[in-house]
């Protein structure tokens, strides 16, 4: 997978320049650690499950540079990483319950599904939700979670992403990807009414 770092740091700088009570980044997750032999993807599966990740887990050589470690020391002197895991977790509650997809459990990591949070990330104290130092979740300066809402290789999921059966600015959208975003409304509201 490539990623620009040029848009990251725009989207970065934008959104620090806006200066929002909270920020959310939003896209479905896709495992790509299973290939077949010619490195495509092993296609659909079963697993289906919800995650967020908020700043944190610095590893070994990620606090080299000066501006890595004022963005570490910034997440330690700061509120935003407590907002930032409270955020997620009203969030992850509200897709359980709204769109009936469970935050991963231990029986998802048991069984191999993203390795990468055994090797790169570090559990909250609500399930589902990890600190991971990404430039997003490190960089961005207010309460910040990296939300991946479903598994689109799910076999569910991804029949149901197919779909083109909800209408939106006249273009026809899957109704899978509203009834996800219905679930944020709450999440966020849930979420203000702890804080209060």
């Amino acid at each position: 997978m490539i990623y620009n770092r040029a848009d990251f740091q725009t989207r970065i700088d934008r959104i620090n320049e806006f200066r929002p009570h909270i920020a959310l980044d939003l896209h479905y997750n896709a495992i790509h650690e299973e290939r077949n032999e010619d490195h495509t993807n092993k296609g659909t599966r079963h697993e289906n499950y919800s995650m967020a990740f908020v700043p944190g887990s610095f590893m070994k050589g990620e606090l080299s540079k000066k501006d890595q470690r004022i963005d570490f020391l910034r997440i330690l002197v700061t509120e935003d990483l407590d907002h930032s895991i409270a955020i997620s977790k009203s969030i992850l509650g509200a897709l359980d319950k709204s769109a009936g997809v469970s935050p991963v459990n231990q029986a998802h990591l048991d069984a191999g599904l993203s390795t990468y949070i055994s090797r790169a990330c570090a559990p909250t104290e609500f399930g589902g939700v990890y600190a991971r130092n990404l430039a997003l979740t490190r960089q961005i300066k207010v309460p910040f979670c990296s939300l991946e809402p479903l598994c689109q290789e799910n076999t569910t999921e991804c029949k149901r992403l197919a779909q083109e059966d909800f209408l939106v600015d006249g273009k026809m959208m899957p109704n899978r990807i509203k009834e996800v975003v219905s679930a944020y409304v709450p999440g966020i509201k849930d979420y203000i009414q702890s804080i209060r």
